[in-house]
């Protein structure tokens, strides 16, 4: 098999990164992962990983932003990257590695991998799976963003080909990087997770992850479930509106997934201001089999388009647009003891790990150093 290097913080790029790697075998490679950390069983918030900024009152994010501002230039892992060269080099010394594939954040880990490319003229792939400079959520004033620019730029100018995870935020990159492959291949889900589950017999309503206030929304749901709810429209003894993490009840992943599946109806906040935003959690609502209704943003957006495509569930702007798919919901399940799940099986295995490393191979022997 066709060796290449894989260098990312696992933790922060799970699972997008474990779940590739997992299946890039059955294409003919074999990746070598590059981690200053180890994949551990975490506390589970659907599929986020929760930094220090999302738990502490606003003051100390502030001041914590800008100590990392000033101190970890471009991120608090840069040393940790640098630490692993020596290994690294040593592996490329000794065995012939066809590909780079480097996958943010951290942002590091590019910087590391431009100058493996430099120095060993192996090609490279950049994968973002969210943006640089140009991150919708980026945390930093404009003159660190200025700093962000300038290096970013530096550094992916020689990336062979860029990724990125939705075609909004891949438009993004080609306005930037023109002439250069940018390529979308999106999050995914584990085929092994899509286990049959036991449905609750209550009309259970799931939401499974961190609750972020100032980018989503949960007051358009909760006033069209309680106005249903007070006319008696939802019977209040049917119902189960269960919310696991942070503003929640914290639970380990494999709970957490078991939850998805045995709910009615899998609830998704859509980002407010951002057209081009998968969150990871819809992955997982796709392989959970579970009709999935996503609230608020501004539509016409990824998830929309999405849910359309595979039929997994329906997208609700206003609390008008959300109390008439609960009303529809309920119908089913008073009707029928469930609801209904109209997912479209084939659309749906689009998004599983063994098509987005299908993808990545494919990418990957576009670029790959040829055969000496």
């Amino acid at each position: 098999m066709k060796k290449i290097l894989i260098i990312t913080d696992v933790q922060h790029a799970t699972p997008r990164i474990p779940g590739i790697i997992k299946y890039l075998s059955r294409y003919g490679y074999d990746p070598i992962l590059v981690s200053p950390s180890k994949l551990q069983e975490m506390q589970y918030f659907g599929g986020q990983r929760i930094s220090l900024p999302a738990l502490v009152s606003d003051i100390a994010q502030t001041g914590y932003l800008l100590y990392c501002s000033f101190f970890h230039f471009p991120d608090e892992m840069k040393s940790q990257f640098e630490g692993l060269l020596g290994e690294v080099r040593h592996i490329i010394r000794h065995e012939k590695i066809h590909a780079i594939v480097s996958s943010s954040s951290p942002v590091s880990s590019h910087i590391i991998a431009r100058k493996l490319k430099i120095e060993f003229g192996i090609p490279w792939i950049a994968d973002l799976r969210d943006l640089w400079s140009q991150n919708h959520n980026y945390p930093f004033g404009p003159l660190r963003r200025w700093r962000d620019t300038r290096l970013e730029m530096k550094t992916l100018a020689d990336a062979d080909a860029l990724v990125t995870v939705s075609d909004p935020l891949a438009r993004k990159l080609r306005t930037r990087y023109k002439g250069k492959p940018v390529v979308t291949i999106t999050n995914g889900f584990d085929p092994e997770t899509q286990i049959p589950a036991s449905l609750s017999k209550r009309f259970t309503i799931t939401y499974t992850g961190q609750i972020y206030p100032k980018k989503q929304d949960m007051g358009i749901f909760k006033q069209a479930l309680d106005e249903l709810v007070r006319s008696n429209t939802i019977r209040d003894d049917d119902l189960d509106f269960q919310v696991f993490g942070p503003q929640g009840i914290p639970i380990p992943k494999n709970e957490a997934i078991a939850r998805q599946r045995d709910s009615q109806i899998l609830l998704l906040l859509n980002w407010l201001e951002n057209e081009g935003v998968y969150t990871l959690k819809i992955f997982e609502y796709l392989a959970a089999g579970r009709p999935i209704l996503a609230v608020g943003g501004k539509g016409g957006d990824v998830i929309e388009e999405l849910l359309r495509k595979t039929n997994g569930g329906v997208y609700a702007k206003t609390v008008d647009d959300v109390k008439k798919s609960l009303v529809l919901f309920y119908s089913d399940f008073k009707e029928k003891g469930v609801v209904t799940y109209q997912g479209i099986p084939e659309e749906i295995q689009k998004y599983s790990y063994i098509e987005i490393a299908r993808q990545f191979a494919a990418l990957i022997g576009q670029n790959e150093s040829p055969e000496k």
